[in-house]
């Protein structure tokens, strides 16, 4: 066979920008790409009154890398968290508290409202289910916290968010485009792709959930944590 085929004049290695597409121009637009996809698609849970900016931040940043090392993983996370807050919502609903919302559920699962009673000096977190049970025992009332104030916690960096769609709008249409021409795309390339469905679905999942909220809305009891852990428990 014939070496000098055109089909066999590939090259390997390092490509330089000026031969069209080059090594580094594919790869930062592939890394750029993923990041943005990971860092803005994730929500974290409210961290504990104790925790600084800088563990907050670190806490974001693991989040993340799970997203970078699977972003199935990171999917999955949002789905569990997605059915959790439809659970509350249901279970609201059935108890006569029509005006709770998807939003609400989500910021009750993750560590929005905060219990304070007599016998504990650090407030103890609750998710939808434990504040339901709290509000049908009495020991608490029911959060009047519409979405309006969970909107004024929320801190969504729309700006990130909008440089990560454009992004990743032309990196599909560019990739598309290359495939519906019949011109090779890069592993990484594909790879990449995959990352960005990944993301409109975690995104989807996570739409109602409150994204980068620092800081709880406090309920308080008077009966001490000890009485409320046994009879609800």
């Amino acid at each position: 066979m014939n070496s000098s085929s055109p089909h066999h004049n590939i090259t390997h290695g390092w490509v330089p920008p000026n031969s069209g597409r080059g090594t580094f121009d594919i790869l930062s637009s592939c890394l750029l790409t993923i990041f943005l996809c990971c860092w803005t698609s994730v929500c974290v849970n409210i961290p504990a009154t104790t925790e600084s900016k800088l563990e907050r931040f670190l806490d974001k940043a693991k989040l993340a890398a799970v997203g970078i090392l699977g972003p199935d993983f990171l999917c999955i996370i949002a789905i569990g968290q997605y059915e959790s807050a439809k659970r509350s919502l249901n279970d609201f609903h059935k108890a006569g508290f029509e005006k709770w919302t998807i939003r609400q559920a989500f910021f009750a699962d993750m560590g929005g409202f905060l219990l304070t009673t007599p016998d504990e000096e650090e407030p103890q977190p609750l998710n939808g289910e434990l504040l339901l049970a709290l509000i049908r025992k009495g020991y608490v009332s029911y959060p009047e916290f519409d979405e309006a104030a969970i909107d004024d916690k929320n801190k969504f960096d729309g700006l990130a968010r909008l440089i990560t769609v454009v992004q990743a709008l032309i990196f599909a249409t560019t990739s598309f485009g290359r495939l519906a021409a019949h011109l090779a795309i890069t592993t990484l390339e594909l790879t990449t792709l995959a990352f960005i469905f990944a993301m409109l679905a975690t995104s989807f999942f996570w739409r109602d959930k409150p994204q980068d909220v620092t800081r709880g809305v406090v309920l308080e009891s008077q009966c001490t944590l000890r009485k409320i852990t046994i009879e609800v428990h």
